[in-house]
């Protein structure tokens, strides 16, 4: 089939919802448990008899808010590498090919899932693990009872997004100027799910692990040739000008790691290479 019908498009998407909701429970499970041991990891340095108890409680809650981005980050990246992994054995890869869709309509379903759905996933799971956090901390530890999901990340917008701007306006730094950097910041995030999606749909086995491994050694390679070095010039940002051209090529770089992915897709077939969707 040709074309992208918006019709067959939501119904591959039922199906694949449908097909995968026990391993997206297991995930939102399995991610729950892990935030609430690293909450409970970090509580260990809740003192509830520190002079200014307000303040120290608040400065817990924003710790807690910072590893749990941290863990959204890690765990994006391995949901983007896991972006066909529904055709891990024969039997489901044949199912996927066979299905009457577009590939284009089975490729953004899958990206959907693996981008807004392990996104949902992970707020699912903070939500879960920082409510039993509560339940636990109101039995045994009343003074941190508060909540990640409120206060944490109240605390971090406020001082990572508004205090930042406001200091930097201080300084006599222009909008334009602030803009331009918070932006290579989600520019940069965005490169690296589509690095891990290109490496999602290239690998057939432990993709995570060799799209790390393959971004460390290309990394390596770049800096051996003399690229760290301009690198590491655009990333001072000494000017709006170096900023707006590290923009653009982390625009055009994500942009042909997602065409590459989806090369790749339209590539695979029943039965391919060992390690590598070819």
């Amino acid at each position: 089939m040709k074309g992208f019908d918006i019709k067959r498009f939501w119904l591959v998407a039922r199906w694949d919802i449908i097909s995968n909701w026990q391993s997206s429970v297991k995930v939102i499970l399995s991610m729950a448990c892990g935030l609430l041991l690293m909450y409970g990891a970090l509580l260990f340095d809740f003192n509830p008899n520190a002079n200014d108890l307000e303040y120290h409680t608040a400065h817990m809650f924003k710790v807690m808010a910072i590893y749990t981005n941290l863990c959204f980050g890690v765990f994006m990246s391995v949901g983007a590498s896991l972006i066909f992994v529904n055709m891990k054995t024969k039997q489901r890869r044949t199912a996927f090919i066979m299905l009457p869709a577009a590939a284009s309509e089975k490729f953004v379903v899958r990206w959907v899932y693996v981008t807004l759905g392990f996104a949902a996933m992970f707020f699912v799971a903070t939500v879960v693990a920082d409510v039993l956090r509560w339940f636990f901390c109101l039995i045994l530890l009343p003074e941190a009872s508060g909540s990640v999901v409120a206060e944490g990340y109240r605390l971090l917008v406020k001082e990572i997004i508004f205090d930042t701007w406001n200091n930097c306006v201080e300084r006599g730094e222009s909008h334009m100027y602030i803009a331009i950097r918070m932006l290579l910041l989600l520019l940069v995030g965005v490169f690296t799910h589509s690095l891990y999606i290109l490496g999602g749909a290239f690998f057939r086995r432990n993709c995570w692990v060799l799209t790390t491994c393959s971004g460390v050694a290309l990394s390596l390679l770049l800096s051996a040739v003399g690229f760290n070095s301009w690198f590491n010039g655009l990333f001072d940002l000494e000017s709006d000008a170096q900023a707006l051209a590290f923009d653009a090529a982390m625009v055009l770089l994500s942009a042909l790691c997602y065409w590459g992915a989806w090369r790749l897709f339209r590539r695979m077939l029943v039965i391919n290479n060992k390690w590598a969707n070819l």
